[in-house]
């Protein structure tokens, strides 16, 4: 009998014989996931014989099996030895299934999936497909009798949702797959006014300002001046993302004609 997660298992059995006239003749029948490693044992010459038989259980299918020896010799009672196998098949479980993420372009988030198996004969292999957003950081995880986590990294380069699948499966074992999604989002700049218009004499010089606001900005923002002749300049020109992101920051527009 054997209890098994599709591995390969043997086990013996002893055969002997007493004023046997002819040799012994072993056949199996039954399921395939059964082989023996001789089929006859030959008879001394003093009608003894005595040899092992080795079984080899190979299952490929989760399920209970049987199968049957049957021992012959001339004149001899035949000789029956049941077999019986149960073999269970390995099993892989992430936890969770469905990763979600949410952010802005430019930055990066992570995600964990713990990975644990039953009666594995082998290393668990991960892989992602999808978008090149999500990466992990291990292909072969090693949960044994424990847990294996996984870490999953979201840094897309562009706004919008996309999406990507993990996929886990180790030898005999049903793949599990881990469904990633998530949404970016780009951040933004806004200006009010967006339009400023001056109107004074030549020599004079008169100021105006505008209010910078940002969302999920990264870095901070950046004030260039073009054209003008000369007659226009700006301060500051840099605004900190932190304070663009919240109640804004404010450029003064000098112009002096």
């Amino acid at each position: 009998d054997g209890d098994v997660a599709l591995q390969i298992l043997t086990k013996t059995v002893t055969v002997t014989g007493e004023n046997l006239e002819g040799n012994i003749t072993i056949t199996k029948s039954g399921n395939a996931a059964y082989t023996i490693d001789k089929t006859t044992i030959t008879k001394n010459s003093d009608g003894t014989a005595s040899a092992t038989v080795t079984v080899t259980y190979a299952p490929t299918a989760a399920g209970n099996t049987t199968a049957t020896l049957t021992l012959k010799s001339t004149n001899a009672s035949d000789v029956t030895v049941a077999i019986t196998g149960t073999a269970v098949a390995p099993t892989i479980t992430a936890t969770p299934t469905s990763l979600t993420f949410t952010g802005t372009m430019g930055q990066t988030y992570t995600k964990t999936v713990s990975v644990s198996g039953t009666n594995l004969s082998g290393n668990v292999t991960a892989s992602i497909s999808g978008n090149s957003a999500y990466t992990i950081d291990k292909t072969t995880l090693t949960p044994g009798t424990g847990t294996a986590t996984l870490t999953v990294t979201y840094k897309p380069t562009v706004a919008g949702t996309s999406n990507a699948t993990i996929t886990l499966s180790s030898a005999n074992a049903s793949n599990v797959t881990v469904s990633v999604s998530g949404t970016a989002t780009a951040p933004t700049i806004t200006a009010t006014p967006s339009t400023v218009s001056f109107s004074c004499e030549t020599g004079e010089t008169k100021t105006q300002t505008i209010t910078v606001k940002g969302t999920n900005l990264t870095g901070n923002v950046t004030a260039t001046l073009s054209g003008g002749n000369g007659y226009y300049s700006i301060n500051p020109t840099t605004i900190a993302a932190a304070t663009a992101n919240g109640n804004g920051g404010t450029i003064t527009i000098t112009y002096a004609p």
